[in-house]
C-alpha cells in the first residue's frame, strides 16, 4: 500500500510560558498525548482557513 502525503495546517497559541494544545488518548494504546490544534487541508482550502475550521470543531 502507497503512503500518501497529507498537508496540514496548525495553530501554536502561546500566552506567555504556556502552549493551548489538544489532549487525546492513542486508540491503541490507550497513551495520553498533546498536540498543536490543527488538521489536514481539504482540497482547495487555505491554510489559515484550515485553522480556523479546527479551531470551530475542535473547541
Amino acid at each position: 500500500m502507497m503512503s500518501r502525503i497529507r498537508p496540514i495546517a496548525i495553530c501554536v497559541i502561546e500566552d506567555r510560558d504556556r502552549l493551548f494544545v489538544f489532549e487525546a488518548r492513542d486508540p491503541t494504546t490507550g497513551a495520553l498525548f498533546y498536540r498543536p490544534l490543527g488538521g489536514e487541508i481539504e482540497f482547495g482550502e487555505l491554510g489559515a482557513d484550515c485553522v480556523a475550521r479546527e479551531l470551530r470543531e475542535e473547541s
